[in-house]
């Protein structure tokens, strides 16, 4: 600890401000670099029982400034700012919630929270990790962090979100890497595999979905329930077709050019398989296959529509197996 003690700033300084509605601090909490927080009583009893307990045992003999009880804590000032900007209402905690959420200190600030017994605030935590933008930006560092702090919610929504890109080294550089076992690493690339392998499974079934003409309702991708239509590359009247771009179903099989764009997708949505890869690859088609369909003039109005139809079907079924 430094032998040199100063005063935290605003609103923890403990200097009087007019505009301040709150009687005077009568407690300090002096952070592990000699930093003192000016704070009061009755807001830290009401939020946490271990200072409530606390003060209530209190003595005359304690550690004193200015006529303040001193409690020694083993934070640094950076946390304890953050613990008390969200353990008090008002002003303090409205702006720590709008700035930007430093994960840097995020485990340390959630151990703290649970070591004094603010659970409010852990709640708050929690609440702002659960953020949609933060876990789209970083998806592997707040997992991370989830089963570093045993927050199952958190570390469930996290290994979601990581199915949304292909696993790079930068994504894995963070503090918290160095913290959590090889075991867990493991079972969040398993989970990424699983995954894989049921939205492959799930387009596979899209290429012959036909053949049988049997399927439970679960397994229905190429037909529409409330019209007496099948999609382009599977029309039972092969005839319509011009240019060889429909199917053959002597074979039992759908049109060439649907076989080709399908395995074009495979290695795409294995790397990102969620139902958003859907949505946006399988309408897209390559440069080949659609010139072929322009000369088709019942594909052309048809077809764009029937890829969008069987990506959300397809979207729909990856993201239930995932457990989106």
């Amino acid at each position: 600890m430094s032998d040199v003690v100063k005063d935290a700033l605003c609103p923890f300084s403990g200097a009087s401000d007019p505009q301040d509605t709150n009687p005077p601090s009568d407690f300090i909490l002096r952070t592990s670099d000699g930093v003192d927080f000016h704070v009061h009583k009755q807001i830290l009893a009401f939020f946490s029982s271990l200072f409530s307990d606390m003060f209530a045992c209190s003595s005359s003999d304690d550690l004193q400034r200015d006529g303040k009880p001193v409690l020694q804590l083993t934070e640094p000032q950076i946390i304890i700012h953050r613990l008390l900007c969200l353990a008090y209402p008002g002003r303090s905690r409205q702006q720590y919630i709008c700035s930007d959420v430093d994960l840097d200190h995020i485990p340390a600030l959630h151990e703290a929270a649970q070591k004094y017994q603010l659970v409010h605030v852990e709640r708050l935590i929690v609440q702002m990790l659960m953020d949609d933008a933060l876990l789209a930006a970083h998806p592997h560092r707040l997992f991370a962090i989830a089963v570093l702090r045993d927050i199952p919610d958190l570390a469930k929504k996290a290994a979601l979100r990581t199915l949304n890109r292909p696993v790079c080294p930068l994504d894995l550089a963070f503090p918290e890497m160095r913290l959590i076992t090889a075991d867990v690493l493991q079972n969040l690339y398993a989970f990424h595999r699983a995954c894989s392998a049921k939205a492959e499974h799930t387009l596979r079934r899209a290429f012959d979905d036909y053949v049988d003409g049997v399927r439970d309702s679960e397994q229905r991708l190429g037909e529409s329930e409330s019209q007496n239509w099948t999609f382009t590359w599977w029309y039972h009247d092969a005839s319509r077709h011009q240019s060889g771009c429909g199917p053959d179903h002597d074979q039992g099989r759908a049109a060439e050019w649907f076989y080709t764009h399908m395995e074009q997708l495979l290695p795409r949505l294995s790397a990102v398989p969620v139902g958003q890869t859907a949505l946006e690859e399988i309408p897209r088609v390559s440069k080949c296959v659609s010139a072929l369909l322009r000369t088709c003039s019942f594909c052309a109005p048809r077809a764009k529509d029937d890829l969008v139809d069987i990506a959300k079907q397809v979207a729909r079924i990856i993201d239930k197996a995932s457990g989106e």
